[in-house]
């Protein structure tokens, strides 16, 4: 399983809550592989200690162990393709959203499923979302322009929040919950981000960036946004900017990044605690930048196809990616204490 790859990671430590990482070289810890197409979407269990993989083409989500790199399990949706993969905070389940907006729940003790939703269509990048307190499963795509909410002990649909009511505009790119599960921020396809108050129901504010976002990932505290976006430029330039909001303070974006080049970004991800930003790219790389100290960390090399899906680990310590090439990366960005 190994890659035969070699990546420089210079001095530049990470400032996290952890051990810092030293100049090494990195590679990745486990190299997964069962998937017969690319893999979408990746999600660790809230403990760490297993990952879920979904393969859109295969029709399968697998359950990785991550003491051992082997395949726990593996469950098959048939004719259904999943797409995304969110574990409830207990770690006791897994929401599968699937091409076409279905939404199932499955028991991870049992692996047999429950159908929140069955929608026939061929709508893509359909995500799923549980709340902080796990009573609540959001759900939405990029064809609707609304997101669905649902109560987890019974199933039923509570709640559907209109991104537009006036009929414009698609789907939604990016929502988080706020840390006490009561309000939820959503990022729909015209760039608005919008503000929502769950138990009434109604929309309580609106942030229109003024820009054209391309990939939005939220910190696991429902404030902090990382965006990359594409600026207004002349006829035949393309720039982009990374840059980072506190959607709790209402602050100025921090811009980390400014940058024209080839090696198009395909995913991003912040980190839970708002510190590490990975951005994954078509040539297959990943690049690790540093949120905080405003520098670049490290380039990532070891995908052989484009990086579709990234995530952190709870703790913020792993990072999982998925790839065109099949395969499932697992990378360990510090040591434990």
């Amino acid at each position: 399983m190994k890659q035969k790859f070699v990546c420089r990671l210079t001095a530049i430590a990470f400032l996290l809550s952890v051990s810092p990482l030293t100049a090494q070289e990195l590679k990745p810890v486990w190299t997964l592989r069962g998937h017969g197409e690319e893999v979408p979407c990746v999600a660790f269990s809230p403990n760490g200690s297993i990952l879920a993989s979904a393969g859109a083409h295969d029709h399968t989500v697998r359950l990785w162990d991550l003491k051992t790199g082997k395949q726990a399990a593996i469950m098959r949706t048939g004719e259904e393709a999943p797409e995304s993969v969110a574990f409830s905070p207990d770690g006791q389940a897994l929401a599968v959203g699937h091409v076409g907006f279905t939404i199932k729940v499955w028991s991870l003790t049992t692996l047999k499923n429950t159908v929140l939703r069955d929608t026939l269509s061929q709508c893509m990048r359909t995500m799923v979302l549980y709340s902080p307190d796990g009573k609540t499963l959001a759900a939405g795509n990029l064809c609707d322009r609304e997101i669905s909410l649902w109560n987890v002990t019974s199933g039923k649909r509570t709640l559907v929040i209109e991104l537009r009511k006036d009929g414009s505009g698609h789907g939604v790119k990016a929502t988080a919950f706020s840390r006490d599960s009561k309000s939820l921020t959503t990022i729909g396809e015209d760039n608005q981000i919008k503000f929502w108050n769950i138990a009434a129901g109604n929309h309580v504010g609106t942030l229109d960036p003024n820009e054209d976002i391309l990939h939005a990932s939220f910190a696991s505290d429902g404030k902090t946004l990382a965006t990359l976006s594409e600026e207004n430029m002349p006829a035949g330039v393309r720039r982009f900017v990374l840059r980072v909001r506190d959607l709790g303070t209402g602050k100025k974006p921090v811009t980390l990044k400014r940058y024209t080049d080839d090696e198009s970004t395909s995913c991003m991800k912040i980190s839970p605690n708002g510190k590490i930003l990975a951005l994954g790219l078509e040539n297959g790389d990943i690049r690790l930048w540093d949120a905080e100290k405003d520098k670049a960390i490290a380039t990532l090399n070891g995908h052989t196809g484009m990086v579709r899906t990234l995530a952190f680990s709870a703790n913020s310590k792993m990072l999982a990616s998925g790839s065109n090439d099949k395969t499932v990366m697992l990378w360990e960005l510090a040591s434990s204490n």
